[in-house]
């Protein structure tokens, strides 16, 4: 995996995390496949499930609609299992306006865009512009450019609810369990170290 996906989804895990007041998950199944990131409320109440895609690369963008169209077809129409409320692309900051164009020759008028740049962004005569100084923060690395519409979702069941819970805390267990293994574990004698 790209380290600039790896950002990405770290400065998108602290933004819903740490500035939205959310749960939020990477790498996660959701009816439809993977989710890149996947966000839901703390409080069962609010029922907005919002999943981002990571896109980094002109290419990886372009292909997504013709890779997924199944998923994106189901997400825009009232498909049975569908849950997600809300659909985003995180772009590098430089891709927004490729992202924008591939959204409307789809017809994905709800889908939203989020930005990404390791220096943070400012307002500039009404217009999001990327900044150039030091890195900033990594909840401030993303930045809504295209707030996404509520899709044509079903409410979640508790059950649903109940497992993407399961897991969320499953993927978190197995996250922990990685990252320990990095930091602690350097050669252990006798077995190779497995690549993740």
């Amino acid at each position: 995996m790209n380290n600039l996906t790896n950002e990405i989804k770290t400065s998108l895990l602290y933004y819903f995390i740490f500035a939205r007041g959310m749960y939020a998950v990477t790498e996660i199944g959701t009816f439809y496949g993977r989710a890149d990131v996947l966000a839901f409320p703390r409080i069962n109440k609010q029922t907005d499930i919002i999943e981002v895609e990571v896109k980094i690369s002109k290419d990886d963008l372009k292909k997504d609609f013709i890779k997924k169209q199944k998923k994106h077809n189901a997400l825009n129409n009232k498909a049975a299992n569908n849950y997600i409320s809300k659909f985003y692309f995180a772009v590098p900051f430089d891709l927004v306006d490729l992202c924008n164009e591939l959204l409307k020759i789809n017809k994905l008028f709800n889908y939203g865009i989020i930005a990404y740049s390791e220096t943070g962004f400012f307002m500039k005569d009404g217009n999001i512009q990327k900044s150039i100084s030091i890195k900033t923060e990594l909840s401030k690395r993303v930045r809504i450019i295209k707030k996404a519409k509520k899709l044509n979702v079903l409410n979640p069941l508790k059950t649903y609810m109940d497992n993407l819970n399961q897991n969320v805390l499953n993927r978190l267990i197995y996250e922990q369990c990685r990252f320990y293994k990095r930091c602690f574990i350097k050669n252990m004698p006798g077995r190779q170290r497995s690549k993740w």
